[in-house]
Protein backbone atom coordinates (compact mmCIF):
# COMPACT_ATOMS: atom_id res chain seq x y z
CA UNK A 1 0.00 0.00 0.00
CA UNK A 2 1.40 3.36 -0.70
CA UNK A 3 1.06 6.08 2.17
CA UNK A 4 1.17 9.61 1.23
CA UNK A 5 1.86 12.27 3.72
CA UNK A 6 -1.54 12.79 5.28
CA UNK A 7 -3.15 10.71 2.44
CA UNK A 8 -3.85 6.46 2.90
CA UNK A 9 -5.00 4.64 0.03
CA UNK A 10 -6.48 1.46 1.03
CA UNK A 11 -7.48 -1.64 -0.68
CA UNK A 12 -10.68 -1.95 -2.02
CA UNK A 13 -12.15 -4.34 -0.26
CA UNK A 14 -14.17 -3.87 2.97
CA UNK A 15 -11.98 -4.64 5.91
CA UNK A 16 -14.03 -5.95 8.97
CA UNK A 17 -13.00 -6.42 12.44
CA UNK A 18 -14.31 -9.72 14.85
CA UNK A 19 -13.84 -10.08 18.33
CA UNK A 20 -15.63 -6.62 19.21
CA UNK A 21 -15.80 -5.92 22.86
CA UNK A 22 -19.05 -6.46 24.62
CA UNK A 23 -21.47 -3.65 24.80
CA UNK A 24 -21.55 -1.85 28.17
CA UNK A 25 -24.86 -0.90 27.25
CA UNK A 26 -27.72 -1.75 29.91
CA UNK A 27 -29.48 -4.99 29.18
CA UNK A 28 -32.40 -4.36 27.28
CA UNK A 29 -35.47 -6.50 26.92
CA UNK A 30 -38.65 -7.07 25.03
CA UNK A 31 -41.43 -5.70 27.00
CA UNK A 32 -43.85 -8.13 28.29
CA UNK A 33 -42.07 -10.91 27.67
CA UNK A 34 -40.89 -13.96 30.15
CA UNK A 35 -38.65 -16.90 29.49
CA UNK A 36 -39.21 -19.16 32.29
CA UNK A 37 -37.78 -22.98 32.70
CA UNK A 38 -39.69 -25.47 34.93
CA UNK A 39 -38.93 -29.13 36.03
CA UNK A 40 -39.74 -31.93 34.54
CA UNK A 41 -43.53 -32.27 33.72
CA UNK A 42 -44.25 -29.36 35.69
CA UNK A 43 -45.59 -26.66 32.67
CA UNK A 44 -48.91 -26.14 34.55
CA UNK A 45 -47.29 -24.94 37.16
CA UNK A 46 -46.35 -22.11 34.99
CA UNK A 47 -49.91 -21.92 33.23
CA UNK A 48 -51.58 -21.90 36.77
CA UNK A 49 -49.02 -18.82 37.82
CA UNK A 50 -49.60 -16.90 34.89
CA UNK A 51 -52.95 -14.11 34.39
CA UNK A 52 -55.45 -14.47 32.14
CA UNK A 53 -54.66 -14.03 28.65
CA UNK A 54 -51.16 -15.05 28.78
CA UNK A 55 -49.79 -16.99 25.86
CA UNK A 56 -46.84 -19.66 25.64
CA UNK A 57 -44.62 -20.52 23.40
CA UNK A 58 -42.27 -23.82 23.57
CA UNK A 59 -38.19 -22.96 23.22
CA UNK A 60 -37.26 -26.53 24.37
CA UNK A 61 -38.19 -29.39 26.58
CA UNK A 62 -38.79 -27.43 29.30
CA UNK A 63 -37.94 -23.79 28.45
CA UNK A 64 -41.19 -21.76 27.11
CA UNK A 65 -41.40 -18.30 26.11
CA UNK A 66 -44.87 -16.41 28.42
CA UNK A 67 -46.27 -13.31 26.54
CA UNK A 68 -48.16 -11.41 29.35
CA UNK A 69 -51.51 -9.90 28.36
CA UNK A 70 -50.66 -5.75 28.44
CA UNK A 71 -50.37 -3.87 31.90
CA UNK A 72 -49.00 -6.61 32.98
CA UNK A 73 -46.10 -5.95 36.26
CA UNK A 74 -43.22 -8.19 34.88
CA UNK A 75 -41.16 -7.47 38.01
CA UNK A 76 -44.05 -9.03 39.82
CA UNK A 77 -44.80 -12.03 37.38
CA UNK A 78 -41.10 -12.60 37.59
CA UNK A 79 -41.03 -12.95 41.54
CA UNK A 80 -44.03 -15.08 41.72
CA UNK A 81 -42.71 -17.64 39.48
CA UNK A 82 -39.39 -17.88 40.90
CA UNK A 83 -41.46 -18.41 43.95
CA UNK A 84 -42.72 -21.71 42.74
CA UNK A 85 -40.07 -24.54 43.58
CA UNK A 86 -41.48 -26.38 40.31
CA UNK A 87 -39.67 -23.43 38.46
CA UNK A 88 -36.12 -23.34 38.25
CA UNK A 89 -35.42 -20.04 36.08
CA UNK A 90 -37.30 -16.95 35.48
CA UNK A 91 -35.70 -14.04 33.40
CA UNK A 92 -36.59 -11.35 30.66
CA UNK A 93 -36.59 -11.85 27.08
CA UNK A 94 -33.67 -10.00 26.66
CA UNK A 95 -32.63 -8.12 23.28
CA UNK A 96 -29.13 -9.18 21.57
CA UNK A 97 -27.55 -6.78 19.02
CA UNK A 98 -25.13 -7.77 16.50
CA UNK A 99 -21.87 -5.11 16.92
CA UNK A 100 -23.11 -2.65 14.35
CA UNK A 101 -20.05 -1.99 12.07
CA UNK A 102 -20.10 0.66 8.92
CA UNK A 103 -18.75 -0.72 5.27
CA UNK A 104 -16.58 2.17 4.56
CA UNK A 105 -13.42 0.95 3.54
CA UNK A 106 -10.79 2.36 5.64
CA UNK A 107 -12.94 1.76 8.83
CA UNK A 108 -10.98 -0.52 9.94
CA UNK A 109 -8.10 2.08 10.51
CA UNK A 110 -10.57 4.32 12.48
CA UNK A 111 -8.49 2.80 15.67
CA UNK A 112 -10.26 5.44 17.66
CA UNK A 113 -13.87 4.50 17.46
CA UNK A 114 -12.78 0.29 17.63
CA UNK A 115 -9.25 -0.80 19.11
CA UNK A 116 -8.38 -4.59 18.68
CA UNK A 117 -4.62 -3.17 18.81
CA UNK A 118 -4.71 -3.95 14.99
CA UNK A 119 -2.44 -2.35 12.45
CA UNK A 120 -2.85 1.19 11.07
CA UNK A 121 -0.83 3.41 9.01
CA UNK A 122 1.12 6.07 10.60
CA UNK A 123 1.41 8.90 8.43
CA UNK A 124 5.20 8.19 7.60
CA UNK A 125 4.99 5.00 5.13
CA UNK A 126 5.15 2.93 8.43
CA UNK A 127 2.19 1.17 10.56
CA UNK A 128 1.59 1.03 13.97
CA UNK A 129 -0.52 -0.42 16.22
CA UNK A 130 -1.55 -0.12 19.69
CA UNK A 131 -3.89 -1.21 23.27
CA UNK A 132 -6.88 -3.37 22.34
CA UNK A 133 -10.21 -1.31 24.46
CA UNK A 134 -8.04 2.03 23.90
CA UNK A 135 -11.37 3.76 22.29
CA UNK A 136 -14.30 5.36 22.26
CA UNK A 137 -16.49 2.40 22.22
CA UNK A 138 -18.24 3.79 19.25
CA UNK A 139 -19.33 0.02 17.98
CA UNK A 140 -21.46 -0.43 21.74
CA UNK A 141 -23.08 2.94 21.06
CA UNK A 142 -24.07 2.49 17.42
CA UNK A 143 -26.15 0.18 18.67
CA UNK A 144 -28.29 2.19 20.26
CA UNK A 145 -27.69 5.18 17.69
CA UNK A 146 -26.27 6.21 14.79
CA UNK A 147 -27.42 9.90 15.36
CA UNK A 148 -30.06 12.11 14.23
CA UNK A 149 -30.89 14.65 11.34
CA UNK A 150 -32.30 16.66 14.47
CA UNK A 151 -29.00 17.24 15.92
CA UNK A 152 -27.15 20.88 15.27
CA UNK A 153 -23.20 20.83 15.70
CA UNK A 154 -21.97 24.36 14.39
CA UNK A 155 -18.56 23.78 13.87
CA UNK A 156 -16.66 26.99 13.80
CA UNK A 157 -13.48 25.97 12.07
CA UNK A 158 -12.07 26.68 8.52
CA UNK A 159 -14.99 25.71 6.79
CA UNK A 160 -16.03 22.03 5.24
CA UNK A 161 -15.40 20.87 1.91
CA UNK A 162 -18.96 21.17 0.60
CA UNK A 163 -18.83 18.72 -1.49
CA UNK A 164 -17.15 16.51 -0.09
CA UNK A 165 -20.19 12.72 0.15
CA UNK A 166 -19.07 11.72 2.86
CA UNK A 167 -19.84 15.37 4.30
CA UNK A 168 -22.46 16.88 1.93
CA UNK A 169 -25.38 14.65 3.58
CA UNK A 170 -25.15 15.69 6.76
CA UNK A 171 -24.61 19.33 6.48
CA UNK A 172 -27.38 21.66 8.21
CA UNK A 173 -29.96 23.41 6.10
CA UNK A 174 -31.41 26.12 7.07
CA UNK A 175 -35.06 25.57 6.87
CA UNK A 176 -36.30 29.67 6.50
CA UNK A 177 -33.64 30.36 4.00
CA UNK A 178 -34.68 29.77 -0.07
CA UNK A 179 -31.54 29.03 -1.67
CA UNK A 180 -29.80 31.17 -4.23
CA UNK A 181 -32.78 33.95 -4.42
CA UNK A 182 -30.48 36.66 -2.83
CA UNK A 183 -33.03 37.33 -0.37
CA UNK A 184 -32.27 37.23 3.37
CA UNK A 185 -35.46 35.18 3.95
CA UNK A 186 -35.55 34.29 7.72
CA UNK A 187 -33.96 38.24 8.09
CA UNK A 188 -31.12 36.92 10.02
CA UNK A 189 -28.57 39.47 8.49
CA UNK A 190 -27.04 36.87 6.52
CA UNK A 191 -28.33 36.14 2.75
CA UNK A 192 -29.06 32.87 1.67
CA UNK A 193 -27.06 31.31 4.73
CA UNK A 194 -28.12 27.71 3.47
CA UNK A 195 -25.71 25.67 5.24
CA UNK A 196 -24.13 28.52 7.61
CA UNK A 197 -21.86 31.37 6.84
CA UNK A 198 -17.96 32.55 6.00
CA UNK A 199 -16.74 35.13 8.14
CA UNK A 200 -13.84 35.46 5.96
CA UNK A 201 -15.09 36.14 2.85
CA UNK A 202 -18.33 37.34 4.01
CA UNK A 203 -20.54 34.90 1.65
CA UNK A 204 -22.87 31.97 2.22
CA UNK A 205 -20.49 29.56 0.92
CA UNK A 206 -18.23 28.33 4.09
CA UNK A 207 -15.96 25.86 1.48
CA UNK A 208 -12.58 25.08 3.33
CA UNK A 209 -9.59 26.58 2.31
CA UNK A 210 -7.14 24.79 5.09
CA UNK A 211 -8.20 21.54 5.60
CA UNK A 212 -9.06 21.29 9.44
CA UNK A 213 -12.45 22.16 9.07
CA UNK A 214 -12.96 19.19 7.04
CA UNK A 215 -10.75 16.84 9.39
CA UNK A 216 -12.76 18.42 12.64
CA UNK A 217 -16.49 17.44 10.90
CA UNK A 218 -15.09 14.00 9.62
CA UNK A 219 -14.88 12.60 13.04
CA UNK A 220 -18.26 14.68 14.24
CA UNK A 221 -20.30 13.12 11.36
CA UNK A 222 -18.83 11.70 8.52
CA UNK A 223 -21.77 9.87 6.85
CA UNK A 224 -21.44 6.05 8.03
CA UNK A 225 -22.44 3.02 6.41
CA UNK A 226 -22.07 4.51 2.49
CA UNK A 227 -19.26 2.89 1.64
CA UNK A 228 -17.19 5.94 1.44
CA UNK A 229 -14.03 6.59 3.18
CA UNK A 230 -14.16 6.55 6.65
CA UNK A 231 -17.45 6.72 9.68
CA UNK A 232 -17.62 9.49 11.62
CA UNK A 233 -19.16 8.95 15.20
CA UNK A 234 -22.74 10.12 14.22
CA UNK A 235 -23.95 8.99 10.63
CA UNK A 236 -26.79 11.15 10.46
CA UNK A 237 -26.39 14.65 11.65
CA UNK A 238 -26.68 18.22 10.79
CA UNK A 239 -23.39 20.37 10.55
CA UNK A 240 -23.27 23.28 10.68
CA UNK A 241 -20.67 24.90 8.88
CA UNK A 242 -19.29 27.97 9.91
CA UNK A 243 -15.88 29.57 8.44
CA UNK A 244 -14.22 32.38 11.04
CA UNK A 245 -10.28 31.18 10.08
CA UNK A 246 -8.67 31.80 6.99
CA UNK A 247 -6.28 29.30 4.90
CA UNK A 248 -3.72 30.13 7.14
CA UNK A 249 -5.75 28.53 10.12
CA UNK A 250 -5.83 32.71 11.64
CA UNK A 251 -9.28 34.35 12.70
CA UNK A 252 -10.15 37.15 15.14
CA UNK A 253 -12.42 37.99 18.38
CA UNK A 254 -15.06 39.42 15.80
CA UNK A 255 -15.91 36.37 13.51
CA UNK A 256 -15.58 34.07 16.40
CA UNK A 257 -18.07 35.76 18.61
CA UNK A 258 -19.94 36.25 15.15
CA UNK A 259 -20.36 32.67 14.49
CA UNK A 260 -21.08 31.68 18.73
CA UNK A 261 -24.08 33.82 18.07
CA UNK A 262 -24.93 33.11 15.09
CA UNK A 263 -25.18 29.12 15.93
CA UNK A 264 -26.74 29.59 19.07
CA UNK A 265 -29.79 31.91 17.78
CA UNK A 266 -30.08 29.51 14.73
CA UNK A 267 -30.19 26.12 16.99
CA UNK A 268 -27.46 24.31 17.31
CA UNK A 269 -27.24 22.52 20.66
CA UNK A 270 -23.06 21.58 20.10
CA UNK A 271 -20.72 23.92 19.32
CA UNK A 272 -17.32 22.26 18.33
CA UNK A 273 -14.34 25.07 19.21
CA UNK A 274 -11.42 22.97 17.79
CA UNK A 275 -9.24 25.89 18.33
CA UNK A 276 -7.14 27.61 20.75
CA UNK A 277 -4.76 30.76 21.92
CA UNK A 278 -2.49 31.72 25.06
CA UNK A 279 -4.62 34.17 27.12
CA UNK A 280 -6.01 35.18 30.62
CA UNK A 281 -8.83 32.61 31.35
CA UNK A 282 -10.74 34.64 34.09
CA UNK A 283 -12.45 37.83 33.77
CA UNK A 284 -10.36 40.77 34.86
CA UNK A 285 -6.96 40.01 33.81
CA UNK A 286 -5.16 42.53 31.35
CA UNK A 287 -4.96 40.27 28.30
CA UNK A 288 -8.53 38.83 29.00
CA UNK A 289 -10.84 38.19 25.60
CA UNK A 290 -14.35 39.77 27.09
CA UNK A 291 -16.36 39.53 24.51
CA UNK A 292 -15.22 35.83 23.16
CA UNK A 293 -16.05 35.01 27.16
CA UNK A 294 -19.47 36.94 26.70
CA UNK A 295 -20.38 35.11 23.56
CA UNK A 296 -19.64 31.71 25.12
CA UNK A 297 -21.66 32.62 28.35
CA UNK A 298 -24.85 33.85 25.87
CA UNK A 299 -24.55 30.03 25.06
CA UNK A 300 -24.70 28.69 28.20
CA UNK A 301 -27.61 31.21 28.96
CA UNK A 302 -29.35 28.97 26.24
CA UNK A 303 -28.15 25.53 27.10
CA UNK A 304 -25.67 24.64 24.30
CA UNK A 305 -22.85 22.61 24.68
CA UNK A 306 -19.55 23.96 23.43
CA UNK A 307 -16.32 21.50 23.44
CA UNK A 308 -12.72 22.86 22.97
CA UNK A 309 -9.68 21.63 22.18
CA UNK A 310 -7.19 21.88 24.85
CA UNK A 311 -4.56 23.09 22.88
CA UNK A 312 -1.28 21.11 21.70
CA UNK A 313 1.75 23.38 23.73
CA UNK A 314 2.37 20.22 25.98
CA UNK A 315 1.78 22.38 29.16
CA UNK A 316 -0.16 22.60 32.14
CA UNK A 317 -3.73 24.99 31.84
CA UNK A 318 -3.95 25.91 35.16
CA UNK A 319 -0.90 28.55 34.76
CA UNK A 320 -2.08 32.19 34.80
CA UNK A 321 -2.13 32.27 30.75
CA UNK A 322 -4.23 29.11 29.86
CA UNK A 323 -5.90 28.20 26.63
CA UNK A 324 -9.11 29.59 25.43
CA UNK A 325 -11.94 29.20 25.24
CA UNK A 326 -11.38 25.74 26.39
CA UNK A 327 -9.92 26.99 30.46
CA UNK A 328 -13.12 29.80 30.44
CA UNK A 329 -14.71 29.45 33.56
CA UNK A 330 -17.86 28.57 32.29
CA UNK A 331 -20.33 25.65 33.09
CA UNK A 332 -20.93 25.22 29.76
CA UNK A 333 -17.69 24.41 28.34
CA UNK A 334 -15.52 21.13 28.36
CA UNK A 335 -11.89 20.98 27.70
CA UNK A 336 -10.84 17.78 25.81
CA UNK A 337 -7.36 16.82 26.10
CA UNK A 338 -5.25 14.36 23.64
CA UNK A 339 -4.99 10.51 24.19
CA UNK A 340 -3.31 8.35 22.13
CA UNK A 341 -3.31 4.36 20.73
CA UNK A 342 -2.42 3.08 24.29
CA UNK A 343 -4.62 5.17 26.07
CA UNK A 344 -1.33 7.50 27.51
CA UNK A 345 -1.41 11.23 27.00
CA UNK A 346 -0.32 12.46 23.78
CA UNK A 347 3.27 13.96 24.40
CA UNK A 348 1.49 17.61 22.82
CA UNK A 349 -1.43 17.82 24.32
CA UNK A 350 -1.77 20.30 27.36
CA UNK A 351 -3.82 19.23 30.62
CA UNK A 352 -4.74 20.93 34.09
CA UNK A 353 -7.46 20.66 36.66
CA UNK A 354 -9.43 22.97 33.93
CA UNK A 355 -9.40 20.31 31.67
CA UNK A 356 -12.20 18.00 31.55
CA UNK A 357 -11.39 14.79 30.02
CA UNK A 358 -9.50 13.39 27.05
CA UNK A 359 -10.32 11.48 23.45
CA UNK A 360 -8.03 10.30 20.99
CA UNK A 361 -5.96 12.90 19.37
CA UNK A 362 -3.05 10.54 17.49
CA UNK A 363 -3.41 9.36 14.04
CA UNK A 364 -6.50 9.63 13.72
CA UNK A 365 -8.20 8.88 10.43
CA UNK A 366 -10.77 11.66 8.97
CA UNK A 367 -12.20 12.77 6.04
CA UNK A 368 -9.36 13.74 3.42
CA UNK A 369 -10.18 17.28 2.37
CA UNK A 370 -9.53 17.22 -1.13
CA UNK A 371 -9.65 13.47 -2.03
CA UNK A 372 -13.41 12.24 -2.66
CA UNK A 373 -11.90 9.07 -3.52
CA UNK A 374 -13.87 6.09 -1.45
CA UNK A 375 -11.20 4.60 -0.20
CA UNK A 376 -9.04 7.30 0.98
CA UNK A 377 -8.71 8.94 4.56
CA UNK A 378 -6.51 11.96 6.05
CA UNK A 379 -4.48 10.83 9.33
CA UNK A 380 -4.19 13.73 11.61
CA UNK A 381 -3.03 14.73 15.52
CA UNK A 382 -4.04 17.28 17.82
CA UNK A 383 -6.46 17.87 20.24
CA UNK A 384 -8.36 19.73 17.17
CA UNK A 385 -9.24 16.10 16.45
CA UNK A 386 -9.87 14.82 20.15
CA UNK A 387 -12.58 17.74 21.07
CA UNK A 388 -14.49 16.40 17.61
CA UNK A 389 -15.21 13.12 19.05
CA UNK A 390 -16.32 14.78 22.29
CA UNK A 391 -18.79 17.21 20.44
CA UNK A 392 -19.88 13.73 18.45
CA UNK A 393 -20.48 12.05 21.60
CA UNK A 394 -22.65 14.72 22.69
CA UNK A 395 -25.01 14.78 19.58
CA UNK A 396 -25.13 11.07 19.85
CA UNK A 397 -26.62 11.50 23.54
CA UNK A 398 -28.83 14.56 21.98
CA UNK A 399 -30.11 12.22 19.47
CA UNK A 400 -30.72 8.96 21.93
CA UNK A 401 -32.84 11.28 24.65
CA UNK A 402 -35.02 12.63 21.42
CA UNK A 403 -35.93 8.88 20.94
CA UNK A 404 -36.64 8.29 24.62
CA UNK A 405 -38.32 11.35 24.86
CA UNK A 406 -35.87 12.93 27.25
CA UNK A 407 -34.66 16.90 27.05
CA UNK A 408 -31.44 16.40 29.42
CA UNK A 409 -30.52 19.92 30.95
CA UNK A 410 -26.68 21.55 29.99
CA UNK A 411 -25.85 20.37 33.51
CA UNK A 412 -26.60 16.62 33.08
CA UNK A 413 -25.51 16.58 29.27
CA UNK A 414 -22.06 17.28 30.48
CA UNK A 415 -21.96 15.07 33.40
CA UNK A 416 -23.21 12.48 31.09
CA UNK A 417 -19.96 13.09 29.37
CA UNK A 418 -17.34 13.52 32.35
CA UNK A 419 -18.95 11.16 34.61
CA UNK A 420 -18.61 8.08 32.22
CA UNK A 421 -15.43 7.99 30.91
CA UNK A 422 -13.15 5.05 31.39
CA UNK A 423 -10.92 5.91 34.64
CA UNK A 424 -7.32 5.28 33.30
CA UNK A 425 -3.71 5.56 35.73
CA UNK A 426 -1.93 7.53 32.81
CA UNK A 427 -4.59 10.08 33.49
CA UNK A 428 -4.92 10.11 36.69
CA UNK A 429 -3.68 13.82 37.99
CA UNK A 430 -3.74 14.99 34.17
CA UNK A 431 -7.67 15.37 33.58
CA UNK A 432 -10.19 16.20 35.99
CA UNK A 433 -12.10 13.54 35.37
CA UNK A 434 -8.59 11.30 35.08
CA UNK A 435 -11.03 9.30 32.13
CA UNK A 436 -10.76 9.22 28.56
CA UNK A 437 -14.24 9.47 26.66
CA UNK A 438 -16.61 6.40 26.58
CA UNK A 439 -19.82 7.07 24.80
CA UNK A 440 -21.28 4.09 25.32
CA UNK A 441 -21.05 4.22 29.12
CA UNK A 442 -22.54 8.16 28.57
CA UNK A 443 -25.35 6.29 26.52
CA UNK A 444 -26.28 3.80 29.18
CA UNK A 445 -25.87 6.41 31.48
CA UNK A 446 -28.52 8.29 29.84
CA UNK A 447 -31.17 5.51 29.49
CA UNK A 448 -31.60 5.67 33.10
CA UNK A 449 -32.06 9.32 33.43
CA UNK A 450 -35.72 10.23 35.02
CA UNK A 451 -37.98 11.98 31.82
CA UNK A 452 -38.53 15.22 33.71
CA UNK A 453 -35.05 15.99 32.40
CA UNK A 454 -35.27 20.02 30.33
CA UNK A 455 -33.07 20.86 27.78
CA UNK A 456 -31.88 24.40 27.83
CA UNK A 457 -30.20 27.11 30.00
CA UNK A 458 -30.79 27.28 33.72
CA UNK A 459 -27.66 25.52 34.50
CA UNK A 460 -25.07 28.49 35.57
CA UNK A 461 -21.78 28.23 36.33
CA UNK A 462 -19.38 30.62 37.73
CA UNK A 463 -18.79 33.47 35.56
CA UNK A 464 -17.23 37.12 36.47
CA UNK A 465 -18.98 40.75 35.52
CA UNK A 466 -18.01 42.24 32.37
CA UNK A 467 -14.76 44.33 32.62
CA UNK A 468 -12.93 45.95 30.09
CA UNK A 469 -12.76 45.81 26.72
CA UNK A 470 -11.78 42.88 24.10
CA UNK A 471 -9.11 41.86 22.90
CA UNK A 472 -8.88 41.24 19.23
CA UNK A 473 -6.64 38.30 19.77
CA UNK A 474 -5.31 36.12 16.31
CA UNK A 475 -6.90 32.91 17.44
CA UNK A 476 -5.11 29.58 15.77
CA UNK A 477 -6.82 26.52 14.62
CA UNK A 478 -5.20 23.95 17.29
CA UNK A 479 -2.59 22.81 15.92
CA UNK A 480 0.93 20.64 16.19
CA UNK A 481 3.95 23.11 16.72
CA UNK A 482 5.36 24.83 20.07
CA UNK A 483 7.55 25.29 22.33
CA UNK A 484 10.22 28.23 22.69
CA UNK A 485 9.80 31.50 24.19
CA UNK A 486 8.34 33.11 20.96
CA UNK A 487 4.75 34.52 20.86
CA UNK A 488 2.48 31.21 20.70
CA UNK A 489 -0.01 32.26 18.02
CA UNK A 490 2.70 33.25 15.92
CA UNK A 491 4.40 30.02 16.87
CA UNK A 492 0.92 27.93 15.71
CA UNK A 493 0.37 29.86 12.35
CA UNK A 494 4.20 29.19 11.49
CA UNK A 495 3.75 25.33 11.82
CA UNK A 496 0.15 24.99 10.31
CA UNK A 497 1.78 27.22 7.15
CA UNK A 498 4.88 24.91 7.42
CA UNK A 499 3.14 21.63 7.57
CA UNK A 500 0.40 22.53 4.89
CA UNK A 501 3.32 23.30 2.44
CA UNK A 502 4.54 20.13 3.37
CA UNK A 503 1.49 18.06 2.82
CA UNK A 504 0.76 19.90 -0.50
CA UNK A 505 4.21 19.70 -2.05
CA UNK A 506 5.29 16.30 -0.98
CA UNK A 507 1.84 14.95 -1.79
CA UNK A 508 2.28 15.78 -5.43
CA UNK A 509 5.96 14.27 -5.14
CA UNK A 510 4.70 10.86 -3.60
CA UNK A 511 6.93 10.90 -0.50
CA UNK A 512 5.60 9.99 2.25
CA UNK A 513 5.56 13.06 5.47
CA UNK A 514 4.08 12.74 9.19
CA UNK A 515 0.46 14.02 10.07
CA UNK A 516 0.59 16.57 12.65
CA UNK A 517 -2.01 18.56 12.80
Amino acid sequence: MDVQGIIHRAGLGVMLLLGAAASSVAADYVPGELIVTYGEGSVTAVRSSLPPGSRLTPLTGDTVRVILPPGQDMAEMRRRLSGDPRIRHVQPNYIKRIQLLPDDPTFSYQWAMMNTGQSVPDGTGAFTSGTSGADVRATSAWDVTTGSPDVVIAVIDTGMALNHPDLAANLWNNPLEVPGNGVDDDANGYVDDIHGWDWIDNDASPADGNGHGSYVAGVIAARGNNGRQIAGLNWRASLMVLRTFDRQGVSSTDNIVAAVRYAVDQGAKVINASYGSQGAARPGAPDFDQAEYDAYRYARDHGVLVVAAACNDGRSNDASQACVPASYDLSNILSVAASDMNDRLAGFSNWGSSVDLAAPGVTIATTAWRSTSPDTLALVDGTSIASSFVSGAAALLLARAEALGLKPSLNTLRQLITDNVDVLPALAGRVASSGRLNVSSALAALEKLPGTQQLGGGDVGTSGSPQGGAVSQRLVAASGGGGGALDLSLLLLVGIVGFIRQRRDLLHSGRAIPAHF
